[in-house]
């Protein structure tokens, strides 16, 4: 009985219940994120790697400068050492040339060892002037690139009426930077490239020239006034029969309007 009650039970909820009961269904609302959205998303990491490249930078820059120094510092050492060391050398010299003329009591012994010795010091001093191939190579380059600028510059100052003293590498463009061949040659390259792919303003329409109003034609024996031909009575008398029957009726015209003398 408590089965079937109970099954009773179960089966009068079953029919109460109208089918499944209804969930309500929630409708999640999805914007898509906009362009200035997904910007400002990155801009923290933009903002950090920019800060890095800053620092690796700076970093770079000090490290570069530091050898720069030390490679200065050192060759300042040495350069002062080199003096000093010279410096002595030419005081032994000096020392023992002092020396040896002292024991020479002949003064034609004297006055040779002075000539021989001051010959020696020619001969090495200009050893030591002569230029070196380095010196010589970079010396030719110098005159080539010199021409070269030269050569720009009066393109410049005839082509594009720019005022330049090519002789005496002067100039008020500034532009153009003269103090070596080096910086004259590749301003004027890189102003005659800036000058040649600037565009040209168009020119301006002519204005439509205006025709000289020409003079009335002038027909034998007559003239025109305002345009109508003037007759005398010597020519309509002098006119063929054939030329008078051509312009008859111009000719009465005339005479009523007086353009008959």
């Amino acid at each position: 009985m408590d089965t079937e009650k109970d099954g009773a039970v179960q089966g009068d909820s079953i029919e109460k219940t109208d089918g499944v009961p209804e969930v309500e269904k929630v409708v999640e609302v999805t914007t898509k994120p906009t362009a200035e959205d997904e910007v400002k998303k990155w801009e923290p990491f933009t903002k950090l790697i920019s800060e890095r490249e800053k620092a690796a930078e700076e970093k770079a820059a000090k490290h570069f400068q530091s050898v720069k120094d030390k490679e200065v510092a050192t060759e300042k050492r040495a350069r002062l050492e080199a003096e000093r060391q010279s410096r002595l050398a030419q005081a032994h010299v000096e020392a023992q040339r002092e020396l040896l003329l002292a024991g020479l009591t002949d003064p034609q012994e004297r006055a040779e060892a002075e000539r021989r010795y001051n010959a020696k010091v020619a001969e090495k001093t200009n050893e030591m002037n002569k230029p070196t191939p380095e010196q010589i190579a970079e010396f030719n380059r110098m005159q080539v690139v010199a021409e070269e600028a030269k050569y720009k510059l009066r393109k410049l100052r005839d082509d594009y009426d720019i005022d330049i003293d090519v002789f005496n590498l002067k100039t008020s463009n500034k532009e153009l930077d003269l103090s070596t061949p080096d910086t004259a040659n590749d301003s004027a390259d890189a102003l005659i490239k800036k000058l040649r792919n600037k565009p040209v303003a168009e020119p301006k329409a002519e204005e439509a020239k205006k025709e000289p109003k020409k003079a009335p034609k002038v027909d034998e024996g007559g003239s025109r006034s305002s345009g109508k031909r003037e007759y005398t009575v010597a020519e309509i008398d002098a006119m063929s029969i054939d030329e008078y029957t051509k312009v008859k009726k111009d000719i009465d015209l005339a005479r009523k309007e007086g353009r008959i003398k």
